[in-house]
């Protein structure tokens, strides 16, 4: 289902997960129906799954149990972008939660868009780098970096650091990517 983010697939998933013992794939389930509902504007009905699905999480044990609390905080941190300081904790502990790169890589694009939008250019760019290191020592620059690149990019312009934003823009520009 195109329409609504895929919201009445994800419902119907849960629908048939059953609720006791609450698994994984209930938890993953809500933390993407929690993701949905932060993109067509319902923060609180984002929070409201992130929460559920955190939970799960936290009964759980393993990397794909971490996974989904880091990805659970994530949506946390985005629903609470209103509240700064909240949704930062939110988006350090997904970062101290994250098992895996992947993981980590997409923690660190909302984080750094939260940050942007905030006006907190400085720890956007320090986010930003860390990802960017992440990403190229993980081989996943070609597919992650570009919008990272972007955010940092964005970030220096504000700061009135031209001459280091146009630099980057000329090595992304020109570098042979693996």
């Amino acid at each position: 289902n195109q329409a609504g983010g895929g919201h009445a697939d994800l419902r119907r998933a849960l629908a048939v997960l059953p609720a006791q013992p609450q698994s994984l794939l209930r938890g993953q389930v809500l933390a993407e129906l929690a993701a949905a509902a932060m993109f067509t504007g319902d923060a609180a009905g984002a929070a409201t799954n992130a929460h559920t699905a955190l939970e799960i999480a936290e009964r759980l044990t393993g990397p794909a149990a971490a996974a989904l609390a880091a990805r659970a905080h994530t949506v946390l941190g985005l629903a609470s972008a209103a509240d700064f300081a909240v949704a930062a904790e939110h988006f350090t502990t997904a970062r101290a939660l994250s098992p895996d790169p992947d993981t980590l890589l997409s923690i660190v694009t909302w984080e750094s868009a939260v940050l942007v939008a905030a006006g907190e250019y400085a720890s956007a760019i320090d986010v930003i780098q860390q990802g960017l290191r992440t990403a190229h020592d993980t081989f996943r620059f070609v597919e992650r970096g570009p919008v990272l690149v972007v955010k940092w990019v964005q970030s220096l312009t504000v700061l009135g650091q031209w001459r280091e934003a146009l630099t980057m823009i000329d090595d992304a520009l020109t570098d042979q990517l693996p």
